[in-house]
């Protein structure tokens, strides 16, 4: 891994706070990085965290014409987040609801836009939907 000292340089766009503030970054393997193992459990809680920021973003902002494009590894955005394919500089819209734990669903859910819907917003990426947290090891 790339300390931050060294990447934080070519982005300075970027926020890295947060991960100056993770004592445990970049560590991915330890017992006290549990929260970044890969495995289905630590990648869907990963995922539902992300997803709860941007909610809460969208909420505490008071414009409904507010567009947050995330940026991030397709096999994150696959299996932990969307159940989508993404090919290379494909896109795909969504809207972020809150899901009902209650009924079996995520707390947070996407809805996918027509628009986008199959091939994705460019067309390049593949129809076939996948099981969030599928194909994860368990432990």
């Amino acid at each position: 891994p790339v300390p931050l000292s060294q990447l934080a340089p070519d982005f300075p766009k970027v926020d890295f706070t947060q991960c100056a503030n993770d004592p445990v970054y970049p560590d991915k393997v330890s017992s006290a990085a549990a929260k970044y193992h890969y495995t289905r459990t630590a990648v869907l809680a990963r995922a539902q965290e992300a997803l709860g920021e941007i909610y809460q973003f969208m909420e505490s902002n008071s414009s409904q014409d507010e567009v947050v494009i995330v940026v991030s590894h397709s096999s994150f955005l696959r299996v932990g987040v969307t159940g989508r394919w993404f090919w290379n500089a494909d896109y795909r819209v969504f809207d972020l609801v809150k899901g009902d734990p209650g009924r079996g669903e995520r707390e947070y859910e996407l809805v996918e836009w027509e628009l986008t819907k199959g091939k994705g917003g460019m067309g390049w990426s593949k129809e076939v939907r996948v099981e969030i947290g599928g194909g994860l090891p368990d432990a």
